[in-house]
């Protein structure tokens, strides 16, 4: 598109040969727009698993205390 105009209260789209469109963004700006977001994206997603990782660690340790807790319990009742 060149040209847009409201005549009539119809709006015109028109493209004229020979005539650059405004604001065109080449390719180089749009690759660079499109690495960003997959750098954006893949820094979000190596948080969340870093975190998942967390998570499931600090369960696993709990679990395991918890285990431990029952187990040092159980003895001293028998003795």
């Amino acid at each position: 598109l060149t040209r847009g105009e409201i005549k009539d209260s119809k709006v015109i789209l028109a493209r004229l040969p020979g005539e650059t469109p405004p604001e065109v963004i080449s390719n180089a700006s749009f690759q660079e727009g499109g690495s960003r977001i997959v750098r954006i994206l893949g820094i979000g997603a190596c948080l969340f698993l870093v975190f998942a990782g967390v998570m499931i660690y600090i369960g696993l340790r709990k679990q395991a205390r918890d285990a431990k807790e029952k187990e040092t319990s159980g003895s001293s009742d028998d003795a």
